[in-house]
């Protein structure tokens, strides 16, 4: 028995096993979750075309495992709009802000091809039918709302949260998101410490731009590398 596991069997953690809650989840462990999640209890969202409700399944490598089949947000409802662009990462329920979007390298992934209505639920009245009163360890990525969805939660729930996974916009790329700088002026007043942020982004380059040079593939691909990248979200 290793030292996680021996940790585990300590009665108050066998009582109140850790709540992890997994907000855009990509159909596999968190990485960081790996070495306790056989002791843990996951809620799972991701929204798609099945029949909403929950699948209670304790043979995927958690203790318990909850997949909600359902779009996550911090408005109330049982449906929500739904913007599907032309890269399902930059699928959002807020509108992408195409205007803003035109300077950067990566405006064509957030091309809304349609607009569709999704299943919808709140995070408190998911631990609300569960009997849940806290949330361990928060990883989110909707695209925007992430901070909302936080907020939602009662501000106990919000307080004694240890570990809390945000992925904020730092750029415009969509109207009305919840940017760093709103995360930080938040999170400011809460009992939290940034224990780590990774910057990813774009290059500052007009698609439209390289596509009228009439250039090959390769030549195209070596003026976006050419270039570097600019924070665009964290």
């Amino acid at each position: 028995m290793n030292l996680i596991d021996k940790i585990f069997e300590l009665p108050a953690l066998k009582q109140e096993p850790p709540i992890l809650v997994d907000i855009g989840a990509s159909g596999s462990i968190h990485r960081e979750w790996k070495a306790f999640a056989k002791h843990a209890v996951c809620l799972a969202f991701d929204a798609d075309d099945r029949e909403f409700g929950y699948i209670s399944d304790e043979s995927k490598g958690f203790k318990k495992l909850f997949i909600y089949n359902s779009l996550v947000s911090a408005k109330e409802g049982e449906q929500t709009d739904f913007y599907l662009t032309a890269s399902p990462y930059c699928s959002s329920t807020l509108e992408p802000d195409s205007k803003a979007l035109e300077e950067w390298a990566f405006a064509s992934k957030f091309q809304t091809e349609k607009m569709v209505t999704v299943k919808n639920t709140t995070l408190p009245k998911v631990l609300a039918d569960l009997k849940i009163d806290k949330i361990d360890w928060l990883k989110t990525d909707t695209q925007g709302i992430d901070l909302s969805i936080f907020r939602s939660l009662p501000e106990e729930i919000q307080r004694k949260a240890l570990v809390v996974e945000l992925e904020p916009g730092i750029i415009d790329s969509y109207k009305g998101e919840d940017k760093l700088y709103k995360v930080f002026e938040y999170f400011d007043a809460l009992p939290f410490w940034l224990g780590a942020m990774t910057v990813k982004g774009s290059q500052r380059l007009r698609e439209s731009d390289v596509e009228g040079l009439h250039l090959s593939a390769r030549l195209k691909k070596f003026i976006y590398y050419s270039h570097k990248a600019s924070p665009g979200w964290a």
